[in-house]
């Protein structure tokens, strides 16, 4: 009888230490996972931040290209005017020429700086502009340029000066995107453009 209990508490212990054992191979095991998913998750915040940081630069690369243009057109608007004031004071060239040969420099550079723009802005939004066209293709050169600066978090104040228009036309711009892409009232239209 006490050779039966001496075998049962050796297997009792046996048994205690093999599940013991166990239980510290999966402790082992559960931690490993741990450290493995706290790295994954650290270099997912690594990349979010640089992600993030990558994001804010364009932004500002985008904003600062956009002030530049507004700059240049507002340049241009004051040459013209001085340039207007001469002809008409001089009488040399005709009128006709010089506002001819000022809306050739005005769209040539409003192109150039809207395709850098547009060149840009698909680089780090993924062919937005192309895919807003297919949306809505009925959609003019202005609409879509304002789709891509309201898909920027912009206002339409900020949007006034970037494209020197005014706040009512920037406001009646966003009216007919609205209705042309059909969405209602209630949506934010940033929003709704960055899911598009």
């Amino acid at each position: 009888m006490m050779a039966l209990n001496i075998i049962l508490y050796i297997v009792f212990i046996c048994m205690l230490i093999l599940v013991i054992g166990v239980l510290y191979f999966i402790l082992l095991q559960t931690r490993k996972k741990n450290d493995l998913l706290e790295s994954y998750n650290q270099l997912l915040r690594q990349d979010n931040q640089l992600l993030t940081r990558q994001y804010e630069q364009v932004i500002l690369e985008l904003s600062n290209k956009m002030l530049q243009l507004a700059s240049i057109q507002d340049y241009l608007v004051n040459v013209r005017k001085e340039l207007m004031g001469n002809v008409i004071k001089t009488g040399n060239l005709s009128l006709f020429e010089v506002k001819s040969s000022f809306k050739d420099i005005e769209s040539q550079i409003n192109n150039r700086s809207w395709d850098e723009f547009y060149e840009r802005y698909d680089e780090f939004h993924g062919d937005f502009i192309k895919r807003i066209i297919n949306v809505c293709p009925e959609l003019t050169v202005a609409e879509v340029r304002l789709c891509a600066l309201i898909r920027l978090n912009l206002s339409s104040k900020e949007i006034c000066i970037l494209t020197n228009r005014s706040l009512r036309t920037v406001e009646n711009l966003r009216f007919r995107i609205r209705k042309k892409l059909k969405v209602d009232k209630t949506i934010n239209l940033s929003q709704y453009l960055s899911s598009v």
